[in-house]
Protein backbone atom coordinates (compact mmCIF):
# COMPACT_ATOMS: atom_id res chain seq x y z
CA UNK A 1 0.00 0.00 0.00
CA UNK A 2 1.68 3.13 -1.40
CA UNK A 3 2.01 6.06 1.62
CA UNK A 4 -0.63 8.58 0.14
CA UNK A 5 -3.55 5.86 0.06
CA UNK A 6 -2.63 4.88 3.65
CA UNK A 7 -2.90 8.39 4.64
CA UNK A 8 -5.80 9.53 2.63
CA UNK A 9 -8.13 6.59 1.84
CA UNK A 10 -11.14 7.73 0.10
CA UNK A 11 -13.67 7.88 2.97
CA UNK A 12 -11.34 10.21 5.00
CA UNK A 13 -9.78 12.08 2.20
CA UNK A 14 -9.18 16.13 2.60
CA UNK A 15 -8.84 17.93 0.16
CA UNK A 16 -7.58 21.90 -0.70
CA UNK A 17 -7.30 23.59 -4.16
CA UNK A 18 -5.12 26.47 -3.34
CA UNK A 19 -5.12 29.52 -5.10
CA UNK A 20 -2.39 30.06 -7.83
CA UNK A 21 0.06 32.68 -7.33
CA UNK A 22 2.41 32.98 -10.62
CA UNK A 23 1.13 36.18 -12.34
CA UNK A 24 -1.16 35.91 -15.52
CA UNK A 25 -1.85 31.71 -14.26
CA UNK A 26 -5.67 31.24 -14.95
CA UNK A 27 -5.43 27.51 -14.81
CA UNK A 28 -6.81 25.50 -12.09
CA UNK A 29 -5.36 21.74 -11.03
CA UNK A 30 -9.83 20.88 -10.76
CA UNK A 31 -12.16 21.82 -12.38
CA UNK A 32 -15.93 23.00 -10.59
CA UNK A 33 -17.42 20.01 -12.44
CA UNK A 34 -14.78 17.75 -11.60
CA UNK A 35 -15.21 19.12 -7.84
CA UNK A 36 -18.41 17.61 -7.95
CA UNK A 37 -17.51 14.49 -8.25
CA UNK A 38 -14.94 14.28 -6.18
CA UNK A 39 -17.67 15.82 -3.77
CA UNK A 40 -19.95 12.96 -4.75
CA UNK A 41 -17.43 10.57 -3.23
CA UNK A 42 -17.80 12.16 -0.03
CA UNK A 43 -14.44 13.97 -0.22
CA UNK A 44 -14.20 16.76 1.78
CA UNK A 45 -13.02 19.91 0.07
CA UNK A 46 -12.29 23.18 0.49
CA UNK A 47 -11.49 25.93 -2.48
CA UNK A 48 -9.51 28.68 -2.43
CA UNK A 49 -10.74 31.94 -3.57
CA UNK A 50 -8.31 33.24 -6.39
CA UNK A 51 -9.64 36.29 -7.99
CA UNK A 52 -7.46 35.44 -11.71
CA UNK A 53 -8.90 32.09 -11.95
CA UNK A 54 -10.83 31.32 -15.21
CA UNK A 55 -13.32 29.10 -12.97
CA UNK A 56 -15.06 31.77 -10.42
CA UNK A 57 -15.45 31.18 -6.59
CA UNK A 58 -19.39 30.93 -6.86
CA UNK A 59 -19.05 28.29 -9.64
CA UNK A 60 -17.15 26.14 -7.20
CA UNK A 61 -19.50 27.19 -4.31
CA UNK A 62 -22.31 25.95 -6.44
CA UNK A 63 -20.88 22.44 -6.59
CA UNK A 64 -20.77 22.34 -2.90
CA UNK A 65 -17.25 23.55 -2.64
CA UNK A 66 -16.29 25.39 0.53
CA UNK A 67 -14.41 28.69 -0.28
CA UNK A 68 -11.91 29.97 1.57
CA UNK A 69 -9.21 32.86 1.57
CA UNK A 70 -6.11 32.83 -0.63
CA UNK A 71 -3.18 31.56 1.04
CA UNK A 72 -5.58 30.09 3.71
CA UNK A 73 -4.20 26.09 3.35
CA UNK A 74 -1.37 27.32 5.49
CA UNK A 75 -3.31 27.12 8.57
CA UNK A 76 -5.06 23.88 7.78
CA UNK A 77 -4.45 21.10 9.85
CA UNK A 78 -1.64 18.95 8.48
CA UNK A 79 -4.36 15.54 7.32
CA UNK A 80 -5.23 18.42 4.58
CA UNK A 81 -3.82 17.44 0.84
CA UNK A 82 -2.88 20.60 -1.23
CA UNK A 83 -3.76 20.73 -4.46
CA UNK A 84 -2.35 23.43 -6.96
CA UNK A 85 -0.52 23.52 -10.42
CA UNK A 86 2.47 25.86 -10.18
CA UNK A 87 5.30 26.69 -7.74
CA UNK A 88 5.08 27.36 -4.17
CA UNK A 89 5.65 31.20 -3.01
CA UNK A 90 9.25 31.36 -2.08
CA UNK A 91 9.54 30.79 1.97
CA UNK A 92 11.21 29.70 4.71
CA UNK A 93 8.38 28.00 6.27
CA UNK A 94 8.50 24.27 7.16
CA UNK A 95 5.96 22.64 5.08
CA UNK A 96 4.10 20.33 6.70
CA UNK A 97 1.14 18.99 4.72
CA UNK A 98 1.47 16.45 1.65
CA UNK A 99 1.63 18.63 -1.62
CA UNK A 100 0.43 18.02 -5.07
CA UNK A 101 1.61 19.89 -7.85
CA UNK A 102 4.43 20.92 -10.53
CA UNK A 103 7.35 21.53 -8.02
CA UNK A 104 10.19 21.65 -10.85
CA UNK A 105 12.81 20.37 -8.46
CA UNK A 106 14.48 17.24 -9.45
CA UNK A 107 16.66 17.85 -12.31
CA UNK A 108 18.26 20.19 -9.88
CA UNK A 109 16.78 23.59 -11.26
CA UNK A 110 17.48 26.71 -8.61
CA UNK A 111 16.00 26.46 -5.27
CA UNK A 112 15.53 22.72 -5.63
CA UNK A 113 17.09 21.99 -2.20
CA UNK A 114 15.83 24.92 -0.17
CA UNK A 115 12.50 23.33 -1.05
CA UNK A 116 13.11 20.11 0.00
CA UNK A 117 14.64 21.44 3.67
CA UNK A 118 11.17 22.71 3.59
CA UNK A 119 9.45 19.57 3.01
CA UNK A 120 12.02 17.60 5.39
CA UNK A 121 12.01 20.24 8.17
CA UNK A 122 7.98 20.04 8.08
CA UNK A 123 7.11 16.47 7.69
CA UNK A 124 5.22 17.20 4.32
CA UNK A 125 5.65 15.38 1.39
CA UNK A 126 5.87 16.35 -2.47
CA UNK A 127 4.07 14.62 -5.10
CA UNK A 128 5.03 16.26 -8.43
CA UNK A 129 2.04 15.89 -11.03
CA UNK A 130 5.81 15.60 -13.12
CA UNK A 131 6.39 12.46 -11.90
CA UNK A 132 3.23 10.42 -11.31
CA UNK A 133 3.95 8.21 -14.17
CA UNK A 134 2.22 4.90 -14.87
CA UNK A 135 3.43 2.79 -17.91
CA UNK A 136 5.83 4.87 -18.63
CA UNK A 137 3.51 8.00 -19.13
CA UNK A 138 2.03 10.78 -17.37
CA UNK A 139 -1.26 10.00 -16.01
CA UNK A 140 -1.66 13.93 -16.04
CA UNK A 141 -0.33 16.42 -18.83
CA UNK A 142 -0.76 19.84 -20.18
CA UNK A 143 1.02 19.09 -23.26
CA UNK A 144 -1.09 19.42 -26.45
CA UNK A 145 -2.68 23.07 -25.21
CA UNK A 146 1.41 24.08 -24.17
CA UNK A 147 2.21 23.02 -27.43
CA UNK A 148 -1.15 24.69 -29.34
CA UNK A 149 -0.78 27.83 -27.03
CA UNK A 150 3.09 28.06 -27.78
CA UNK A 151 2.86 27.49 -31.51
CA UNK A 152 -0.03 30.19 -31.56
CA UNK A 153 2.23 32.80 -29.70
CA UNK A 154 5.45 32.35 -31.58
CA UNK A 155 3.76 32.86 -34.73
CA UNK A 156 2.17 35.98 -33.47
CA UNK A 157 5.51 37.53 -32.60
CA UNK A 158 6.86 36.13 -36.11
CA UNK A 159 4.28 37.70 -38.26
CA UNK A 160 5.21 41.15 -35.42
CA UNK A 161 8.79 40.73 -36.41
CA UNK A 162 8.40 40.07 -40.30
CA UNK A 163 6.11 43.24 -40.01
CA UNK A 164 8.37 45.26 -38.16
CA UNK A 165 5.96 45.73 -35.38
CA UNK A 166 7.78 44.05 -32.18
CA UNK A 167 7.88 47.11 -30.37
CA UNK A 168 3.99 47.04 -30.35
CA UNK A 169 3.54 43.57 -30.20
CA UNK A 170 0.46 43.02 -27.44
CA UNK A 171 -2.21 40.16 -26.85
CA UNK A 172 -3.92 39.07 -24.73
CA UNK A 173 -2.91 37.12 -21.76
CA UNK A 174 -5.70 34.47 -22.19
CA UNK A 175 -8.43 33.55 -24.22
CA UNK A 176 -11.90 32.30 -23.38
CA UNK A 177 -11.61 29.67 -25.84
CA UNK A 178 -9.80 28.32 -28.85
CA UNK A 179 -12.09 29.72 -31.35
CA UNK A 180 -11.56 33.46 -29.92
CA UNK A 181 -7.99 32.63 -30.10
CA UNK A 182 -7.72 32.47 -33.51
CA UNK A 183 -10.56 34.50 -34.29
CA UNK A 184 -8.28 37.03 -32.79
CA UNK A 185 -4.91 36.12 -34.62
CA UNK A 186 -6.78 36.39 -37.99
CA UNK A 187 -8.56 39.73 -37.09
CA UNK A 188 -5.17 41.36 -35.69
CA UNK A 189 -2.36 39.46 -37.67
CA UNK A 190 -0.76 39.28 -41.07
CA UNK A 191 -1.03 36.26 -42.65
CA UNK A 192 2.14 35.72 -44.56
CA UNK A 193 3.12 32.14 -45.01
CA UNK A 194 6.43 30.84 -43.40
CA UNK A 195 8.34 27.45 -42.69
CA UNK A 196 7.90 25.49 -39.60
CA UNK A 197 9.56 22.68 -37.92
CA UNK A 198 8.47 21.15 -34.77
CA UNK A 199 10.39 18.58 -32.46
CA UNK A 200 9.24 16.43 -30.44
CA UNK A 201 6.32 15.89 -33.41
CA UNK A 202 4.84 13.12 -32.14
CA UNK A 203 4.52 13.89 -28.53
CA UNK A 204 1.41 15.29 -26.64
CA UNK A 205 2.86 19.24 -27.03
CA UNK A 206 3.81 18.36 -30.18
CA UNK A 207 0.98 17.11 -31.36
CA UNK A 208 -0.42 20.61 -30.02
CA UNK A 209 2.01 22.75 -32.06
CA UNK A 210 1.46 20.95 -35.59
CA UNK A 211 -2.42 21.71 -34.90
CA UNK A 212 -2.28 24.61 -34.87
CA UNK A 213 0.23 25.52 -37.28
CA UNK A 214 -1.54 23.59 -39.74
CA UNK A 215 -4.69 25.37 -38.79
CA UNK A 216 -3.25 28.56 -40.13
CA UNK A 217 -2.06 26.78 -43.76
CA UNK A 218 2.11 26.33 -42.49
CA UNK A 219 4.22 24.28 -44.04
CA UNK A 220 5.26 22.24 -41.42
CA UNK A 221 8.18 19.53 -40.91
CA UNK A 222 7.38 16.97 -37.99
CA UNK A 223 10.93 15.96 -35.95
CA UNK A 224 10.93 13.27 -33.67
CA UNK A 225 13.27 10.60 -32.38
CA UNK A 226 14.00 9.18 -35.59
CA UNK A 227 15.54 12.24 -36.50
CA UNK A 228 17.49 13.65 -33.84
CA UNK A 229 18.39 10.35 -32.61
CA UNK A 230 22.34 10.88 -34.23
CA UNK A 231 22.72 13.96 -31.54
CA UNK A 232 22.79 17.95 -32.76
CA UNK A 233 23.64 20.54 -33.49
CA UNK A 234 21.46 20.49 -36.68
CA UNK A 235 22.19 23.01 -38.91
CA UNK A 236 18.86 22.08 -40.96
CA UNK A 237 17.11 23.39 -38.31
CA UNK A 238 18.57 27.01 -39.64
CA UNK A 239 16.74 26.66 -43.14
CA UNK A 240 13.07 27.31 -41.47
CA UNK A 241 11.53 30.63 -40.57
CA UNK A 242 10.20 29.38 -37.21
CA UNK A 243 11.29 26.72 -34.88
CA UNK A 244 9.27 24.83 -32.21
CA UNK A 245 10.70 22.75 -29.80
CA UNK A 246 8.62 20.36 -27.54
CA UNK A 247 11.31 18.22 -26.47
CA UNK A 248 11.93 18.07 -22.75
CA UNK A 249 15.77 16.37 -22.52
CA UNK A 250 15.89 14.09 -19.17
CA UNK A 251 19.50 12.87 -19.71
CA UNK A 252 22.23 14.59 -21.22
CA UNK A 253 22.42 14.86 -24.86
CA UNK A 254 24.09 17.52 -27.63
CA UNK A 255 22.38 20.22 -27.98
CA UNK A 256 19.63 20.81 -30.81
CA UNK A 257 20.99 24.68 -31.30
CA UNK A 258 24.46 25.92 -30.35
CA UNK A 259 25.92 29.60 -30.49
CA UNK A 260 28.48 28.53 -32.69
CA UNK A 261 25.87 26.92 -35.14
CA UNK A 262 24.22 30.28 -35.11
CA UNK A 263 26.72 32.07 -36.01
CA UNK A 264 25.85 30.73 -39.58
CA UNK A 265 22.36 31.34 -39.28
CA UNK A 266 20.93 33.46 -42.21
CA UNK A 267 16.96 32.52 -42.13
CA UNK A 268 15.47 31.46 -38.66
CA UNK A 269 14.13 34.13 -36.68
CA UNK A 270 11.97 32.81 -34.10
CA UNK A 271 12.23 30.00 -31.54
CA UNK A 272 9.30 28.92 -29.46
CA UNK A 273 11.02 26.52 -26.62
CA UNK A 274 7.61 25.21 -25.56
CA UNK A 275 9.88 22.86 -23.42
CA UNK A 276 11.19 25.96 -21.41
CA UNK A 277 14.14 24.63 -19.08
CA UNK A 278 16.77 26.83 -19.58
CA UNK A 279 18.07 26.30 -15.91
CA UNK A 280 18.19 22.82 -16.31
CA UNK A 281 21.29 21.17 -17.18
CA UNK A 282 19.97 18.89 -19.92
CA UNK A 283 18.77 22.20 -22.03
CA UNK A 284 18.49 21.08 -25.23
CA UNK A 285 18.46 25.03 -26.59
CA UNK A 286 21.85 26.33 -24.32
CA UNK A 287 21.22 29.78 -26.44
CA UNK A 288 19.19 31.61 -23.36
CA UNK A 289 19.50 31.84 -19.88
CA UNK A 290 15.76 32.74 -18.29
CA UNK A 291 12.29 32.39 -18.82
CA UNK A 292 10.28 34.83 -20.87
CA UNK A 293 6.39 36.11 -19.48
CA UNK A 294 3.37 36.86 -21.64
CA UNK A 295 4.35 41.07 -21.14
CA UNK A 296 7.85 40.45 -22.50
CA UNK A 297 7.61 37.25 -24.63
CA UNK A 298 10.69 37.46 -26.19
CA UNK A 299 14.45 37.78 -25.72
CA UNK A 300 16.89 37.99 -28.43
CA UNK A 301 19.48 35.52 -29.02
CA UNK A 302 23.04 38.25 -29.61
CA UNK A 303 25.21 35.57 -31.12
CA UNK A 304 23.17 34.90 -34.05
CA UNK A 305 24.27 36.30 -37.78
CA UNK A 306 20.27 37.08 -38.00
CA UNK A 307 17.76 38.43 -35.90
CA UNK A 308 16.88 35.75 -33.75
CA UNK A 309 14.49 35.93 -30.98
CA UNK A 310 13.15 32.73 -28.22
CA UNK A 311 9.78 33.01 -26.64
CA UNK A 312 10.18 30.63 -23.61
CA UNK A 313 7.19 31.13 -21.25
CA UNK A 314 6.50 28.23 -18.50
CA UNK A 315 3.03 28.67 -18.45
CA UNK A 316 1.41 28.75 -21.81
CA UNK A 317 -1.66 26.61 -21.37
CA UNK A 318 -2.41 29.35 -19.49
CA UNK A 319 -3.50 30.91 -22.68
CA UNK A 320 -6.29 29.02 -23.00
CA UNK A 321 -6.93 28.67 -19.49
CA UNK A 322 -10.44 26.99 -19.59
CA UNK A 323 -9.84 23.66 -22.30
CA UNK A 324 -6.66 23.05 -20.71
CA UNK A 325 -7.76 23.24 -16.96
CA UNK A 326 -10.95 20.95 -17.74
CA UNK A 327 -8.29 18.39 -19.79
CA UNK A 328 -6.29 18.45 -17.21
CA UNK A 329 -8.88 17.79 -14.82
CA UNK A 330 -10.38 14.96 -16.38
CA UNK A 331 -6.95 13.26 -16.52
CA UNK A 332 -5.93 13.68 -12.83
CA UNK A 333 -9.70 12.64 -11.43
CA UNK A 334 -9.69 8.88 -11.65
CA UNK A 335 -6.00 8.93 -9.44
CA UNK A 336 -7.35 11.19 -7.50
CA UNK A 337 -10.65 8.96 -6.18
CA UNK A 338 -8.47 6.23 -6.36
CA UNK A 339 -5.09 6.59 -4.97
CA UNK A 340 -3.92 3.15 -4.68
CA UNK A 341 -1.87 2.93 -8.07
CA UNK A 342 1.35 3.07 -9.17
CA UNK A 343 1.63 6.40 -10.19
CA UNK A 344 1.06 7.48 -6.73
CA UNK A 345 4.27 5.50 -5.39
CA UNK A 346 6.47 6.45 -8.61
CA UNK A 347 5.82 9.99 -7.45
CA UNK A 348 7.44 9.17 -4.03
CA UNK A 349 9.99 7.23 -4.90
CA UNK A 350 11.47 10.34 -6.71
CA UNK A 351 10.38 12.45 -3.53
CA UNK A 352 12.28 9.83 -1.12
CA UNK A 353 15.30 10.01 -3.65
CA UNK A 354 16.08 13.54 -4.05
CA UNK A 355 14.81 14.88 -0.56
CA UNK A 356 17.85 12.62 0.79
CA UNK A 357 20.39 14.38 -1.51
CA UNK A 358 18.87 17.73 -0.40
CA UNK A 359 19.75 17.00 3.33
CA UNK A 360 22.93 15.88 2.80
CA UNK A 361 24.07 18.15 -0.15
CA UNK A 362 26.28 21.33 0.94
Amino acid sequence: MNKIYALHRRNSMKLCLRAETKPFEKRRALSPQDVAKLKQQNISILVESCPQSIFSAEEYAAVGAEVIEKGAWKTLPKEWIILGLKELEESNEPLIHTHIYFAHCYKHQEGWQALLKRFHQGGGQLYDLEYLVENGRRIAAFGYWAGYAGAALSWALWQAEKQGALSSFDIPYSFASVDALQAHLKAFYAQDELSAIVIGALGRSGKGATDFLKSMSCSVAEWDQAETQKGGPFPELLSYDLLINCVLMTSPNPPFISKELLTHNKKLSLIGDVSCDPTGPYNSLPIYTQATTFDKPLVKVNESAHNLYVMAIDHLPSLLPKESSEDFSAQLLPYLLDMSGTAWQHADDWFQRFIRQAITAH
